[in-house]
């Protein structure tokens, strides 16, 4: 049916056709299609340079990547002028790549790489080297707007400032610490520390996984600074910040784990994101 409409399909079901025929590729043999698929897409392949200078941006890559699986005769051209296309649309927007996704990036340096002896290019880079400083630009506000999204619910965990809240909070952190107030901090949330150190608190943190060249550890372990009570008992943390890891799993491995550094009557507070899921941790806690 393919075969038939594909002289007259409409410029994103050319794409459409070709990624589809490309995913179905590897197993074509498998069941007896192989020479079918491969008269198909030399048929709807024939389409794509017609169409090159009419593509949305993301489609370049989609069919770019389509046209090197397929292994469609003439594909070398075809790849050349889609790159070419997608370092146009570069050279229009700045350099910046706000067009061209990530992956239509990556589609478009598979099919390069992939074909480059059949597209008779001198060098790799002159194809694909437009495309290096959009992707590191891509990189760049990937990690900015990644780190503005942890650092979001931090941050309105230290604007509502629940410590102020704490009805007569212990200063002796629960456990004869020395007069001192104590607050064990699960997970990352080095601003929230620096804030609690700020409004006077010991910070005892517990991070199961590492972060640089600091090791994270399996358990809490608090450790007795000098400060425990003629009876032996160690400092204890009167309040628990705890990061939601994620998961349902992870946060109730990390409950067990905080409750064994807390004293009974100790306060928790859990933040995270609601696209992390952190709006199921009240099932979590519940009795």
């Amino acid at each position: 049916r393919l075969a038939v409409l594909a002289p007259s399909l409409r410029m994103r079901h050319v794409v459409l056709a070709l990624s589809g025929l490309a995913k179905v590729h590897a197993v074509a043999e498998e069941f007896k299609v192989g020479k079918l698929l491969r008269r198909v897409a030399r048929t709807t392949a024939k389409r794509v340079p017609e169409l090159v200078d009419r593509l949305d941006a993301q489609d370049l890559g989609l069919a770019a990547w389509a046209l090197a699986v397929l292994g469609t005769p003439g594909r070398g051209p075809a790849i050349r002028g889609l790159c070419v296309r997608a370092a146009g649309l570069l050279r229009e927007g700045g350099g910046r790549g706000e067009q061209l996704s990530p992956w239509c990036v990556a589609h478009l340096e598979y099919a390069v790489r992939s074909e480059a002896k059949g597209m008779k290019v001198k060098s790799l880079e002159e194809l694909l080297g437009a495309f290096n400083s959009c992707t590191a630009s891509q990189e760049v506000a990937l990690r900015r707007k990644s780190d503005a999204f942890h650092a979001e619910p931090e941050a309105a965990l230290i604007a509502a400032a629940p410590w102020e809240q704490i009805v007569g909070a212990r200063d002796d952190g629960g456990g004869g610490g020395g007069g001192r107030k104590c607050a064990l901090v699960v997970g990352r949330a080095r601003a929230l520390q620096k804030v609690l150190k700020q409004q006077g608190f010991d910070v005892r943190e517990w991070n199961r996984f590492s972060e640089g060249p600091k090791p994270g550890t399996p358990w809490p372990v608090i450790i007795d600074d000098g400060d425990a009570s003629s009876s032996g008992e160690r400092p204890s943390c009167s309040v628990c910040f705890l990061r939601y890891p994620g998961s349902a799993d992870a946060l109730d491995f990390a409950l067990h784990g905080a409750a064994s550094a807390l004293p009974r009557g100790a306060r928790l507070f859990i933040f995270g994101h609601v696209q992390e899921g952190v709006l199921s941790a009240p099932a979590a806690v519940s009795p």
